[in-house]
């Protein structure tokens, strides 16, 4: 077990062929012991909207004017920061607070949730990157500082210091 562990995994048949999806590439790299990169590649055959959900056992709070959120529970803390590159189609993020049901888990009935949506034209690509940073809840929340150029992600602030991590897509 090295410093970081990374999988990149198709994702495109989970969706039904009228949703237009051409392209759902999610690469995920673990860097240990306390930063998650996950980057979504997508592409659509016609105009689409996106919409990501992150759902949590507590409320999420909505943090600094990057657009990033934090969840707080127990003595962990969670610190997610949405990344575009300069250029894609506006998101609009938006931190929910009301509560989405699954059904199938009794225990978890009710999971606040945040969202983030992408609305674009047919035939473009998108790109999508989240830092999720991991700290002791007594620390605060996790500094996270990121930019996305496509196929770099560069970290100049977080866990371990300044970053720069190339993404075969």
């Amino acid at each position: 077990a090295g410093p970081a562990v990374a999988w990149v995994g198709e994702a495109q048949a989970m969706y039904l062929p009228r949703a237009g999806l051409l392209r759902f590439h999610r690469h995920m790299l673990y860097l240990r012991p306390d930063l998650l990169v996950v980057l979504d590649d997508l592409r659509t055959a016609t105009p689409a909207v996106f919409t990501h959900l992150w759902h949590g056992l507590e409320p999420f709070e909505a943090a600094d004017r990057d657009g990033s959120f934090t969840l707080l529970r127990g003595a962990a803390a969670l610190r997610l920061l949405p990344l575009l590159p300069k250029g894609q189609p506006a998101a609009a993020l938006r931190t929910t607070h009301t509560f989405d049901r699954l059904p199938d888990l009794a225990k978890f009935k009710e999971t606040p949730f945040s969202e983030l949506r992408i609305e674009g034209p047919a035939s473009a690509r998108y790109l999508l990157a989240t830092l999720i940073g991991i700290a002791d809840a007594g620390a605060g929340s996790p500094p996270l500082a990121a930019t996305l150029s496509p196929p770099w992600l560069r970290i100049s602030k977080g866990p371990g210091g300044p970053l720069n991590i190339f993404f075969d897509l």
